[in-house]
């Protein structure tokens, strides 16, 4: 789900405990179980800010949603080496590790970097911290539905089904939560004999979007890239969180 947060929830028939410190884990009914890896550092709020950081001007009027996402699809994959990582909330980082000084980082940018080419970057950002928090469950990912207010853009889901290298299907229900609670009233009322049968009737797929394989296989090159990058900022990003909580001298009276 890309709301404010990024949600890679993973529903399994048994407990899982790895990694351990990170995420959560919740008992579903009929014996399965959610794991939840949330990225709370960003999703859809990483792309608003980059969007009024860098684009006020340039996306403007009416159809603005509509030229964010036509320039953004204009743009270079991975922005001629623009990476983004999504950390841009001050809670940092909760998966797949977790590290409250975790912070944003761009790293790339030159002349040549456009408002919708740090969009596009954001959004990879997001999608290679999907494959960050999904490689990091010891468990097989079958079939990926995607949802919230950043899975309307077309541009994003194709991104996310790329980096990851499978299908995406969107539910024609944007308001999954809302729907979750309508399958449990179905179900506890006698409309439906079981939760299944109620997913069955009542979940509709409204599209699926098909990985292209030339992006999966430039995603998949660069990926280890973003993942260095990102391993070797802990460090830095503990001194930045030192430095930022030392006391600032007193100015010396006049």
């Amino acid at each position: 789900m890309i709301g404010t947060s990024f949600m890679n929830n993973l529903t399994v028939d048994a407990p899982l405990f790895q990694p351990e410190g990170v995420g959560f884990l919740f008992l579903m009914p009929g014996g399965r179980w959610q794991r939840l890896m949330s990225n709370t550092g960003g999703g859809s709020l990483c792309l608003d800010w980059i969007v009024e950081a860098f684009g006020a001007k340039a996306f403007t009027g009416d159809d603005r949603f509509e030229k964010v996402e036509r320039e953004a699809r204009a743009a270079p994959p991975l922005g001629n080496g623009l990476f983004i990582h999504p950390y841009f909330n001050t809670s940092g980082m909760t998966a797949p590790r977790h590290d409250p000084h975790a912070r944003g980082s761009i790293f790339g940018l030159d002349v040549n970097t456009s408002p919708a080419t740090l969009v596009r970057a954001v959004m990879e950002g997001v999608a290679f911290s999907m494959v960050d928090c999904y490689g990091a469950l010891d468990a097989p990912v079958d079939e990926i539905l995607i949802t919230g207010g950043g899975a309307r853009s077309r541009l994003w889901r194709e991104i996310c089904a790329a980096a990851m290298n499978r299908p995406l299907a969107s539910p024609e229900a944007e308001e999954t939560g809302a729907l979750g609670v309508a399958l449990l009233a179905a179900c506890a009322s006698g409309a439906y004999p079981s939760l299944e049968d109620a997913a069955r009737a009542m979940v509709r797929i409204a599209e699926t979007v098909q990985p292209d394989p030339c992006l999966s296989e430039r995603y998949r090159a660069a990926y280890p890239l973003f993942r260095d990058l990102g391993a070797d900022l802990p460090s830095l990003q503990a001194a930045r969180g030192l430095a930022r909580s030392r006391p600032q001298s007193m100015k010396a009276s006049s």
